[in-house]
């Protein structure tokens, strides 16, 4: 399986892979709200990965860009309308 174009068919994830295969990954909790993701971003870089089609990963050295960029659109409960969201699109955080 060429896990680069592998195509998300169900959310949330059950497991989590890049280019090269299967990531080892635990949930450690479901929706996390930008309060609780600033609180991470504190300890120093994480690694994003976003999934839209195909998971995307956000490399460390871009974690902070992406995170100015994204914060506006976290979801921070599991019931939103995308609506309230700027562009129409929300993303929703787990651990």
């Amino acid at each position: 399986m060429d896990y680069a174009k592998k195509v998300i068919d169900q959310m949330p994830l059950k497991e989590l892979w890049n280019a090269q295969g299967p990531v080892q990954a635990v949930r450690e909790s479901d929706i996390l709200n930008t309060d609780e993701i600033k609180n991470i971003l504190r300890t120093g870089p994480i690694k994003f990965a976003v999934a839209d089609v195909v998971l995307q990963w956000i490399s460390l050295d871009d974690c902070f860009e992406f995170w100015k960029t994204a914060k506006s659109n976290i979801a921070n409960k599991d019931q939103f309308f995308l609506e309230d969201f700027p562009d129409g699109f929300a993303y929703v955080a787990s651990k």
